[in-house]
């Protein structure tokens, strides 16, 4: 699950000088409209907004711009900055076309202990339910901050055993099993130190 450490996240740099043509991507253009429309009305500076993301104030700018499109884990750290959905950020989409994201070109997040591996199962452009598939190696811990009030977390293990920790409850669940769970408020996956686990989470 990207972005679950409640550790402090790494800067994120900016990648050399900016590329001028990406800003011909209507994509770009309207991801850094909606960037800067949300930031200009909470007043905010590109240097407070760095600071709260962890994002570097040079890629934000290049954002905004329309020169950059940033990854999931990027916009992930920007929507919480602003605690905001990661849908108000990004533009509309056609829904009327089929999006098929090939799994080499899937962008996928490790966590900084290695322990916890997870691929977003959904197009940048998807404006609805989030999906994700995270794979757990034995013995790891995965600590997932809350998330805005009222939203839910639906998941299956498809192999392995996951134990989910909840307001002070844990919940062991095996291949096969599913849980629904509230995902405003802090929760923990782990894993025992011989077993690995592989679970498909939507997030909504």
């Amino acid at each position: 699950m990207p972005d679950s450490s409640s550790k402090q996240l790494p800067r994120v740099e900016a990648d050399g000088p900016p590329d001028m043509k990406a800003g011909a991507d209507p994509f770009a253009r309207a991801l850094g409209a909606n960037l800067r429309l949300v930031r200009r009305t909470r007043d905010w500076s590109l240097a407070r907004l760095s600071a709260a993301s962890c994002v570097s104030r040079a890629m934000l700018c290049q954002i905004e711009l329309g020169r950059s499109t940033p990854t999931i884990t990027v916009l992930l750290r920007i929507a919480r900055a602003f605690d905001v959905p990661l849908s108000c950020l990004l533009p509309e989409s056609d829904a009327s076309q089929p999006m098929i994201l090939h799994a080499a070109g899937v962008r996928v997040h490790r966590a900084r202990e290695g322990g916890c591996i997870s691929r977003a199962l959904f197009p940048a452009r998807w404006r609805g339910s989030e999906f994700y598939e995270v794979q757990l190696a034995p013995g790891s811990v995965e600590m997932v901050p809350a998330g805005k009030p009222l939203t839910m977390e639906n998941l299956v293990v498809a192999e392995g055993a996951v134990s989910i920790a909840v307001a002070g409850t844990t919940y062991p669940l095996a291949m096969g099993d599913a849980a629904v769970l509230p995902a405003d408020c802090v929760r923990e996956y782990s894993t025992d130190e011989t077993t690995s686990a592989r679970i498909f989470l939507v997030r909504s």
